[in-house]
């Protein structure tokens, strides 16, 4: 998924901020739960939209959703896609399976009590 974002007054705009708590619920069972995200920010500003793509991965790693990672700002080029697939290094998804549930993060208890 891309969600793509305007900056307003240093950070995400107020309908984006609220569509993703709605779409958060039920905890654990969010739909962008588990799922790769891009983040896209604009501003007129010379910092290019980078303090609402901060508040959006924020947002978004909350959710537990696979932000995808990449150098962020105006100056900076966005990840190459080739028939709707990444195919720019810059835009690799972590693979968050391999780190370890860790039992103080609400996140991942859930993942604790499948492995139980």
């Amino acid at each position: 998924m891309i969600i793509a974002s305007p900056e307003y007054n240093y950070g995400m705009s107020g309908v984006l901020k609220n569509a993703l708590d709605w779409a958060s619920r039920p905890y654990g069972k969010a739909k962008l739960t588990g799922k790769p995200v891009l983040t896209v920010t604009v501003s007129p500003a010379s910092t290019g939209g980078v303090r609402a793509q901060i508040q959006l991965n924020e947002t978004l790693t909350a959710i537990a959703a696979l932000v995808v990672l990449r150098p962020s700002g105006d100056r900076q080029r966005l990840p190459e896609m080739t028939d709707g697939v990444f195919t720019d290094e810059t835009a690799r998804v972590p693979d968050r399976r391999r780190r370890r549930p860790d039992p103080r993060h609400r996140q991942d208890q859930a993942v604790i009590k499948q492995e139980s």
